[in-house]
């Protein structure tokens, strides 16, 4: 994180792929300001530091996860763990799903220009 600072790259769009850091970590990586976005997987479903870091999380820098190349598959398609991650977060931050799937999917245009 120090270099990409020094670089100067934190005003370029930086996702966090499947985000897994503490609470410290993530205040480090919020500091470096609105282009850094927090990918959230099913980590989130049985990791309680993880839940009570994914409530700091800004809506515009979260982004849903369906998978990771470590994280086991759940059901028969990968958006089976997305709705685990959506159901986990409607609890978590008291908010409709379609208002924190909309605002990822927003996230992601924003992330990857589409």
């Amino acid at each position: 994180m120090d270099l990409l600072l020094k670089m100067g790259l934190a005003a370029r769009k930086i996702y966090l792929h499947c985000f897994t850091g503490s609470q410290v970590i993530f205040e480090r990586w919020h500091e470096c300001g609105p282009n850094v976005y927090f990918g959230v997987s099913s980590l989130i479903c049985r990791n309680q530091e993880l839940q009570k870091v994914a409530t700091e999380i800004p809506a515009d820098r979260l982004v849903l996860e369906s998978d990771a190349p470590y994280l086991p598959s759940y059901g028969t398609t990968p958006w089976a763990s997305l709705e685990l991650v959506l159901a986990k977060l409607t609890v978590l931050l008291k908010k409709p799903e379609p208002l924190i799937l909309q605002q990822s999917i927003l996230n992601t245009r924003r992330l990857y220009r589409i």
